[in-house]
Order: C-alpha cells, then sequence, then structure tokens
C-alpha cells in the first residue's frame, strides 16, 4: 500500500490516514477500526483527495461523520 508523495505533502484532513491505488483510507466514526474509500478509478479518488482530502474537509462526509462520533461534545 504505497502512499503517494502528492498526498502526504498536501492533504490537510486531520482523519486522513493513507491512500494507495484508488483508494482512501481514513480515520473512523469506531475506535480502533479504520475506514477505506475505495473508488472506481484512479480519477475519481485524486477529485476526492483535491477537493476534500486537501482543501475542504471539513465538508467531507466522512469528516462530518468522525467529528460527530468522536470528537463533539
Amino acid at each position: 500500500m504505497k502512499q503517494s508523495r502528492w498526498a502526504r505533502a498536501n492533504v490537510k484532513c486531520p482523519f486522513w490516514r493513507g491512500d494507495w491505488e484508488k483508494a482512501v483510507a481514513c480515520e473512523a466514526p469506531i475506535d480502533d477500526c479504520g475506514l477505506t474509500l475505495t473508488f472506481r478509478g484512479r480519477k475519481k479518488q485524486m477529485a476526492h483527495m483535491e477537493t476534500y482530502c486537501c482543501r475542504l474537509y471539513k465538508y467531507c462526509e466522512v469528516y462530518r461523520m468522525v467529528q460527530t462520533a468522536k470528537y463533539d461534545e
């Protein structure tokens, strides 16, 4: 599971855990678990990462789910 250097350099989301071919790994809303988003193609994965992981992460459904489940009081 090789992570791209692009991803490591630009990701701002605190719940991002890694990426590899057509997938993005995130923190999960349940302790001791991870969440993997699998895309139908690398272009869709990169578009998601550019939009949500790198810039607008507070609008990402995964971010909002994890934030609500684990960190909001």
